[in-house]
């Protein structure tokens, strides 16, 4: 059983919870129990709070963000449509659409990066710098925001792989916190996945490298988020403990 919690708007801990409202059932009533849910009022009204945060007590609606949903479930269909003829380089050739939701995933349920223009950039991420969208499609789209944020992680693909590497270290301290965002989130799932599936072929010096050169990049964007920044480097102690002898 997992029991989902999320980050409070307010104390910035894990601990809010989904509200029920009415009498609950004997399965709610166990949910309850175990921290799960908690009981609300007697009746659902327009604009009552829907989680409540068990550390401190504040609620809070998600109703606002039901245009946010819309919007992130129209980035994820576009990016499917744009991603899917490409596949990811492990042995598997998994889907390429795999990366970006993973990139969603992370931010939103490891990271608690609820901001719709950063999860929608991070499914996004790649469509301009690997497929033939364009920024204007983008902004045509999705608007200016998120447009900026997915061109600023964009590689520029007229340089050579060493130098396009090299720029990213050198930009990543400069860019927008919702940028840094992405790229946190982006080296995350690429660690993740040289370690769960590697591309074929690499060898264990090749994804040291890698290893190497993303802590490189992840320095920049340090104190964006300190969930992530654990779990990056707890995948790099696993990286370099795995592939480093």
């Amino acid at each position: 059983m997992v029991i989902r919690k999320y980050k409070c708007p307010e104390c910035k801990q894990n601990a809010g919870v989904n509200l029920v409202y009415g009498y609950p059932s004997v399965d709610l009533a166990e949910k309850v129990e175990r921290g799960e849910i908690a009981l609300g009022g007697c009746a659902i009204e327009e604009g009552q709070p829907q989680r409540r945060c068990l550390a401190c007590g504040a609620e809070w609606s998600m109703k606002k963000r039901n245009l946010d949903f819309s919007l992130l479930i129209k980035a994820v269909a576009f990016a499917a449509t744009k991603h899917k003829k490409q596949r990811r380089k492990d042995v598997d050739a998994s889907p390429y659409i795999n990366h970006p939701i993973a990139l969603a995933d992370v931010l939103a349920n490891e990271g608690g990066v609820l901001d719709v223009n950063v999860l929608c950039a991070a499914v996004l991420h790649d469509t301009v710098e690997d497929t033939k969208t364009t920024e204007q499609e983008l902004i045509d789209s999705f608007g200016a925001k998120i447009a900026s944020i997915v061109m600023e992680v964009t590689d520029d693909k007229s340089l050579d792989k060493a130098e396009r590497k090299l720029m990213q270290i050198e930009h990543s301290a400069h860019a927008s916190k919702e940028a840094k965002l992405v790229k946190l989130a982006d080296k995350i799932c690429n660690l993740r996945d040289i370690l769960e599936h590697p591309p074929k072929n690499w060898e264990a010096s090749r994804k040291l490298e890698y290893f190497n050169w993303a802590g490189k990049v992840v320095a920049g964007v340090r104190g964006s988020n300190v969930d992530l920044e654990r779990i990056f480097d707890e995948l790099l102690v696993q990286g370099h403990a795995r592939f480093g002898n």
